[in-house]
């Protein structure tokens, strides 16, 4: 299943109406929007967090296996590519890394 969806995602089907139709969480704001992921993040599974973080902008991972199931993960801006907007977020983040090496 994993699968398919990677592939209709890779086809151009919304990554929002894919989550919608199959995921069994519900993160933050329901579109699957975990927020801003960042090195060495607690409380976030590595291999998740792995790859999210070799992910450029646009790009959707593989199927990822956690301790929850299966999981994909599109990265809608980057440390490097993001709005003025998310300056902010980044910023943060970048703080609490550093204080979690």
């Amino acid at each position: 299943m994993m699968k398919d969806i990677h592939d209709r995602f890779q086809a151009g089907e919304k990554f929002e109406v894919l989550f919608s139709q199959y995921s069994e969480s519900a993160p933050y704001d329901g579109k699957g929007d975990i927020g801003v992921l960042y090195e060495n993040m607690l409380g976030t599974e590595a291999s998740l967090l792995t790859a999210a973080m070799a992910l450029n902008k646009g790009e959707i991972s593989e199927p990822i296996k956690t301790t929850d199931g299966y999981c994909l993960i599109q990265a809608f801006s980057t440390r490097d590519d993001h709005p003025g907007t998310e300056e902010t977020l980044y910023q943060d983040a970048e703080k609490a890394s550093t204080i979690c090496k």
